[in-house]
């Protein structure tokens, strides 16, 4: 979870500044924005299939772990791009003109225009994405990766009680899900305060 989180951050905020034509030139941000749709179109699912059957061979990636961490990241990272992206219109462009008109380079407007503004406000909504990334996790069983939703299957097989384990399953879900929720609660609720 956290090594597909980490990619979703960082690859979603380079390809959500990617996206922003003031940012990077329209050909490349095109070429980005259709791929945060192609990413965003197909379900995890497929993109998981793909990735292991297609993907990871092509580049010689026999380990399912890390093609599974690799797919999750990947199409988190589409999801994030947009939260960046939504954020980064928020700016009012005249302040990317001014900053273009007084020579920044796009990295100097990224790292002091950009992230100062755009930072307190998508904390949140990225741990939002971590919670929703935490349950397509389920999803990487299919490829043979043993979660703690295909453990809690092989339990049941052995011991023919799927109450107990549902219950269980249910209750660990949930728990990353308040704690989730939680830090962006109080995140939000520090934000206001200031």
């Amino acid at each position: 979870f956290f090594s597909a989180g980490l990619i979703s951050f960082f690859l979603g905020f380079l390809w959500g500044c990617l996206r922003e034509k003031n940012i990077s030139n329209s050909l490349i941000a095109t070429i980005f924005k259709a791929l945060a749709y192609l990413f965003q179109g197909i379900p995890f699912y497929l993109q998981l299939l793909i990735a292991y059957f297609i993907v990871g061979p092509f580049f010689c990636i026999t380990s399912e772990t890390v093609i599974g961490i690799l797919a999750l990241g990947s199409c988190s990272a589409a999801y994030t791009s947009q939260i960046i992206l939504t954020a980064i219109n928020s700016i009012p462009e005249e302040q990317l003109y001014l900053a273009t008109s007084i020579g920044y380079s796009n990295y100097q407007k990224i790292r002091y225009l950009i992230i100062p503004q755009i930072i307190p406000y998508v904390i949140p909504l990225f741990i939002s994405e971590c919670d929703q990334l935490i349950k397509s996790i389920a999803i990487l069983s299919t490829i043979g990766i043993l979660e703690i939703t295909r453990s809690g299957l092989n339990i049941i097989n052995t011991t023919f009680k799927p109450l107990p384990v549902y219950i269980f399953l249910v209750i660990v879900y949930l728990s990353f899900s308040i704690l989730l929720r939680g830090i962006a609660r109080i995140y939000t609720s520090t934000l206001k305060r200031k």
